[in-house]
C-alpha cells in the first residue's frame, strides 16, 4: 500500500461448492468448450501439484464463471510448439540472454 491508494471494505465471498469426484470421467472426450492454456503459476511457478494455483488465458469474456472446473492435460505436440529443452541450447540461441562462451559445471565459481 502507498499513500493515496483507495481501499474498499472487506466483503466475504462464498466459496463455490465442490463437485463430487466420483462422477469425474478421466477419459472423457473433448467437450467442444473453449480451450485454454496455462500461462503461469503463482510466483512464476512452472511445476504444479494438488494445491497449486495457476493462471489460464480464459476469463469472463469467454464465459468462465466462478466455480468452473478446468481439465488440464499435457499437449503431446512436436518440439515446434514448445520451448527448446536440449542440452546447451542457451549457447546456440542468438540475441538477449545468450552466453558468450560455453561453461561446464566444474568451471563455475563456488558459492
Amino acid at each position: 500500500m502507498q499513500r493515496g491508494d483507495i481501499l474498499q471494505p472487506y466483503q466475504d465471498r462464498p466459496a463455490p461448492p465442490f463437485k463430487d469426484p466420483a462422477t469425474f470421467d478421466h477419459f472423457a472426450p473433448v467437450s467442444g468448450k473453449p480451450v485454454a492454456m496455462v500461462v503461469t503459476g503463482t510466483d512464476f511457478t512452472q511445476l504444479f501439484g494438488r494445491t497449486s494455483r495457476s493462471n489460464v488465458n480464459l476469463g469472463t469474456k469467454q464465459g468462465v464463471k466462478i466455480g468452473d472446473y478446468f481439465r488440464i492435460f499435457r499437449y503431446q505436440g512436436s518440439m515446434a510448439e514448445t520451448v527448446p529443452q536440449t542440452r546447451g541450447y542457451q549457447y546456440t540461441m542468438y540475441g538477449f540472454g545468450s552466453a558468450p562462451e560455453r561453461y561446464e559445471w566444474n568451471d563455475l565459481p563456488a558459492k
